[in-house]
């Protein structure tokens, strides 16, 4: 609401509450607008869980969170497609090979 594009007037792209900053293009206008949103809402997250208490105990989030849930043996004698090293392997291959291919 305080930003708008060079070439637009204020309230049509951007600058409905005030046109206080101008960007040269309407690309560049939600590139910096994205920034700065995802900026907040980061450092608005990281604070709110930082202060706010812990309701819940290990037990409960076991299976939720990761650090918490126990961790299951890789069980090699299985067939190929069931392990994740191989079908992520095969994955990346076949990436590189079409961005080769279609470059």
């Amino acid at each position: 609401g305080l930003s708008f594009a060079t070439g637009n007037p204020p309230g049509f792209k951007g600058g409905w509450i005030s046109p206080l900053i101008e960007s040269p293009k309407e690309m560049s206008q939600g590139f910096w607008v994205a920034s700065i949103a995802f900026s907040v809402t980061f450092v608005s997250n990281a604070l709110l869980s930082m202060t706010a208490p812990r309701e819940k105990t290990n037990a409960q989030l076991a299976g939720l969170v990761y650090s918490l849930t126990p961790k299951q043996a890789e069980d090699s004698a299985g067939p190929w497609i069931t392990r994740p090293a191989v079908l992520g392997a095969l994955i990346i291959l076949a990436v590189t090979a079409l961005n080769l291919i279609f470059w």
